[in-house]
């Protein structure tokens, strides 16, 4: 049986490969939205990927904010302001 991290990491390796694929991941909300606008046709999946990578990266984050973190039963113009609050929480420029 496989452990659960090794699924975890897995799966974080795939976020990060698919994020890298268009440019990503993002650090900052102005990077998003360039990425976002570039691809506005898989925006919400992009979205999703983005902030599940910054989730399984972030693991101190998601105790402090558990629900700046969700990607499920929220709708992606609720993850974009979350993830925007993130990423502008943690902009070194801010």
């Amino acid at each position: 049986p496989r452990l659960k991290k090794e699924k975890s990491d897995e799966y974080t390796q795939k976020c990060l490969q698919a994020c890298k694929s268009w440019g990503g991941p993002a650090t900052t909300v102005e990077e998003l939205n360039k990425i976002l606008q570039e691809r506005s046709d898989t925006a919400e999946k992009i979205l999703r990927t983005e902030l599940s990578y910054y989730r399984d990266t972030h693991k101190a984050d998601v105790i402090q904010q558990p629900d700046l973190f969700r990607v499920n039963n929220i709708s992606s113009d609720d993850q974009l302001l979350n993830f925007c609050a993130l990423l502008s929480g943690n902009d070194p420029m801010s």
